[in-house]
């Protein structure tokens, strides 16, 4: 992809670094001083430059995949930064949902020091009741909704090439996937179903919004990979 970007300016990445080095005139002193060669030596000094080649196309391919990455990582957090959040804090709470939450290093928790997971659950407002849960999917629905299309369509205005778009956008859709099963299972493993069905966020309904997600990002999904 990088290749395909940089091929049309015609940019030679290469370079020839010379700098000074006096070590073999030295050695050869040194011998003449050793008696070790004749004085006539001294007329015809080696070359006093040294040269390498440079190749900068190295730290050009780093600097790009940083930047790969970076993207990769902002377009994640901005589309799911409601979810990581919570399951954020969720995983942070003792695995056993009637265990006293113990003085919690994070300050988004610092709150809720001395409850239960349960009883966190019950309160309005808490990050963990039934309506909060439904707040934050449908904020991700909205920005998936609203927003998506537009940063794709930014990308690849720059990016012409389908194949070169999809290097980037494809750990984007695999981390869409992975936190939205993170979430299922959090819900499966710490809600009743009653409570489950209240929330309303299932199966179906992530297959739903991954496949927005793969209109959206022209993706057709491998089925083993959903």
């Amino acid at each position: 992809m990088l290749r395909e970007q940089t091929a049309p300016l015609d940019v030679n990445f290469a370079f020839v670094d010379r700098e000074l080095n006096f070590t073999e005139l030295r050695g050869m002193l040194g011998s003449v001083i050793r008696g070790q060669a004749s004085v006539r030596q001294l007329a015809t000094p080696p070359a006093a430059t040294r040269e390498k080649v440079v190749d900068s196309s190295q730290d050009l391919d780093d600097a790009f995949f940083k930047a790969c990455e970076a993207f990769v990582l902002r377009l994640t957090r901005t589309f799911l930064d409601p979810i990581l959040s919570f399951l954020a804090k969720c995983n942070a709470l003792p695995a056993n949902r009637n265990t006293p939450l113990s003085h919690p290093s994070s300050p988004s928790l610092k709150a809720y020091d001395g409850k239960t997971f349960e009883s966190m659950k019950r309160t309005e407002g808490s990050f963990l009741h039934s309506q909060s849960i439904i707040a934050v999917w449908k904020d991700t629905e909205d920005r998936i909704e609203k927003d998506l299309a537009s940063v794709v369509g930014d990308l690849k205005l720059y990016i012409k090439k389908p194949s070169s778009a999809l290097i980037l956008l494809s750990p984007v859709r695999a981390n869409f996937q992975e936190t939205f099963n993170e979430l299922l299972s959090a819900l499966q493993t710490r809600y009743t179903l009653e409570e489950r069905e209240e929330i309303g966020i299932d199966g179906s309904k992530i297959e739903a919004l991954m496949a927005r997600v793969d209109d959206v990002m022209d993706i057709k999904p491998n089925p083993s990979s959903s």
